[in-house]
């Protein structure tokens, strides 16, 4: 049910914004929204010759009359707006077979503009006109299809839709069929043809389609990596507002990467991504705030961009964060708070969270001590290769906290540390090989070996 209000959203920001449903024939002015005085029969409505004839062909049963009839009472161009009369004008074309009338009523029928709203009857309009040729119809018919809005979803009867219109220039439907390439729904996955798709789209200034071929360059996706193009598409998309571009443009300019590196320009882009609620952007904004790059230094506003990001799901967010209440930089120390944001990004899968939350178990801060977790967590951290929770691992082990010592294990977890560069893990194993016998330092050399590899091939 929420997506399909979502999809209406869109329709309706997509029609008001003239991009999917441009009405024909109507010109671009601005039109009065002030209703009808109470005179009889609207009869200002009717103070100049070309309405009085307009008016006449249309109701001789000029369908090129009634649709221009119906578009001045949808818009007010001559005549009081009226939505009631613009649909009756719209459904007499229509019945006549003129396509755009088809398609217009269609929208009046969406948008429950002069009619009750119903978005069967609408698609009923927009496949009159779109088994017509009309691709602004063909293109909405697509996307009422592939979200299930008034029909059932049918992902494949949509890609066809979308196809006959993006044969046609219609610049949404071909972001859609790219779309629909990009992730394999209802036609096979294949990265080339969602390339050319969303090339055609972003040429005509398709800020979706500008932002996807920007980030198929930044990313590989099916085509060489180019920081150079990829900065090309973003700056376009981003200078349409699209928040995401907007955020990866401040990445290559904090990377300089595609573009002259540049971190006031990297703090300008992300700024405006984070205004907009992009939460990866948020992040990086605490993240220049805190490191002073590119703005000055300011340590409030860090926690600021931390706590927004954070709030919405940002595991390194959340980190930061946990690390500001822990430390109490920024803020006043709180172990209770560093614990509950050390969590939040513990539960994600970050191993320095993990690694964390571990720490504050085996030293009761912020929760009660509990070596058990502590091992349960520094494991977690270690086994996705976190150097200091591998450390960690091991003294536990060693010295049997939370569980008997297992020198064996001690010394594998010691030995993972050594080899991603943990030095104090180097002592720690050298004093326990005083403790173990030859065959249990062979057996772990052994184990430790097996570890390793499993650990490099995840």
């Amino acid at each position: 049910m929420i997506r399909k209000l979502l999809v209406l959203s869109m329709l309706l920001t997509l029609f008001n914004l003239n991009i999917s449903a441009p009405i024909y024939g109507a010109e671009k002015k601005n039109t009065p929204k002030t209703p009808a005085p109470k005179t009889d029969s609207n009869k200002k409505d009717l103070d100049n010759d070309f309405i009085l004839s307009l008016t006449k062909a249309a109701e001789d049963g000029d369908a090129a009359a009634q649709y221009k009839l119906g578009i001045d009472y949808e818009l007010g161009q001559g005549v009081y707006q009226n939505y009631k009369l613009a649909c009756q004008w719209f459904k007499k074309a229509a019945k006549q077979g003129d396509v755009r009338a088809q398609h217009n009523l269609g929208w009046m029928y969406v948008r429950g503009q002069g009619v009750p709203q119903d978005f069967k009857e609408a698609c009923k309009w927009f496949r009159k006109a779109a088994k017509k040729g009309n691709a602004a119809a063909q293109y909405t018919l697509g996307l009422m299809l592939s979200n299930g809005l008034a029909l059932p979803e049918d992902q494949i009867e949509a890609s066809k839709w979308f196809l006959k219109a993006s044969q046609q220039g219609h610049a949404a439907a071909q972001f859609g069929l790219a779309m629909m390439y990009l992730n394999g729904e209802s036609v096979p996955q294949n990265y080339t043809e969602a390339y050319e798709w969303f090339q055609k789209a972003a040429k005509t200034g398709n800020a979706g389609a500008q932002y996807h071929l920007g980030m198929m360059y930044f990313n590989g996706q099916g085509i060489l990596k180019n920081y150079e193009k990829a900065y090309h598409w973003l700056k376009k998309a981003a200078n349409q507002d699209i928040a995401e571009a907007q955020h990866l443009l401040g990445l290559l300019y904090g990377s300089g990467k595609g573009v002259p590196q540049d971190f006031n320009q990297a703090s300008k882009w992300h700024q405006k991504a984070a205004e907009k609620g992009n939460a990866d952007a948020q992040y990086f904004l605490g993240v220049i705030h805190e490191s002073g790059h590119g703005v000055p230094k300011d340590i409030s506003k860090a926690l600021k961009w931390y706590q927004k990001a954070a709030q919405q799901g940002v595991p390194d967010a959340q980190y930061h964060l946990g690390e500001m209440y822990y430390q109490g930089h920024g803020t006043t120390q709180n172990y209770e708070n560093a614990y509950i944001w050390y969590l939040k990004a513990a539960e994600q899968g970050l191993a320095e969270a993990q690694n964390q939350i571990g720490a504050m178990y085996y030293k009761g801060r912020g929760v009660a001590n509990s070596y058990t977790q502590a091992v349960a967590w520094y494991r977690k951290a270690a086994v996705q290769g976190l150097a200091t929770a591998q450390n960690n691992l091991g003294i536990m082990y060693d010295s049997g906290y939370g569980m008997p010592p297992d020198f064996v294990k001690a010394y594998i977890w010691f030995s993972m540390a050594v080899a991603n560069g943990i030095k104090e893990a180097e002592k720690h194993r050298e004093n326990l090989e005083y403790k173990m016998t030859p065959h249990q330092v062979a057996k772990a050399q052994t184990e430790a070996a097996k570890v390793w590899e499993e650990l490099n091939l995840k």
